[in-house]
């Protein structure tokens, strides 16, 4: 398997910090998400997507992590996500079965759920975790008013790492290149009609997009004691 780590966000809700080298216990964020999947067996090569300015900004901790986690490629990022991961793509090794795309942001996710969305994506070429959606959904109209209640049943939150079938996933690539709408790789491949399975995650898997986030996160961090540990070469 081929992951594709993106963490070219500009970090506008956060005030402009880059979250990937934000703290969360002893290590950075982008740390955390790395961990994760160097120490698994089944990752071959990790692509680590970062804007130019973290780029130039943290050469010294690029050399380090290049001597820590072999087998990793650093490619520069673009304006938007979809850009970042098809910049992402062109340097995934051409003999990869399966290809993950996980949001560096989401730094406390378990080689647990990664193994479980590998399984589903071996098994259907396409695959996302996803938390069932728990809060009341409102929808509102062109003015702040609640125009309907909406049902939560079916409804979930989408998280990373999305896996596919390196094939496919390429071939979505080309053939929605011009696409800016879509807001997940998943969506990409809903467009060309195959299906996508949903593995059942929790709300662990927070995304850091908010100072708000980076607390949660902490604090879920502490809860479950999260500790460096040392990683296996991929």
């Amino acid at each position: 398997m081929s992951v594709i780590i993106a963490a070219a966000g500009a970090g506008r809700r956060m005030g402009g910090v880059s979250k990937a080298f934000l703290r969360l216990g002893r290590s950075s964020v982008l740390t955390h998400s790395l961990r994760a999947f160097a120490a698994m067996p089944e990752t071959h090569e990790i692509i680590l997507v970062l804007g130019s300015g973290d780029i130039a900004a943290k050469s010294d901790w690029l050399k380090h992590a290049g001597k820590r986690y072999r087998a990793l490629k650093i490619v520069r990022g673009g304006k938007l996500r979809q850009e970042s991961v098809a910049n992402g793509l062109e340097c995934v090794t051409g003999t990869a079965d399966l290809i993950a795309v996980h949001d560096a942001a989401r730094p406390l996710v378990t080689t647990g759920l990664i193994r479980r969305v590998i399984r589903a994506a071996l098994e259907t070429g396409a695959a996302i975790p996803a938390a069932p959606a728990k809060d009341t959904l409102k929808r509102s109209g062109k003015t702040m008013f609640v125009k309907e209640t909406v049902s939560r049943d079916g409804l979930w939150h989408v998280q990373t790492p999305q896996i596919f079938d390196a094939k496919l996933l390429r071939r979505a690539y080309e053939k929605y290149a011009d696409t800016r709408e879509f807001t997940d790789d998943a969506q990409l491949i809903e467009r060309m009609s195959r299906a996508v399975a949903i593995v059942k995650s929790d709300h662990t898997n927070i995304k850091i997009t908010t100072p708000g986030d980076l607390a949660v996160a902490r604090a879920i961090a502490r809860a479950i004691q999260i500790k460096p540990k040392g990683v296996k070469p991929l």
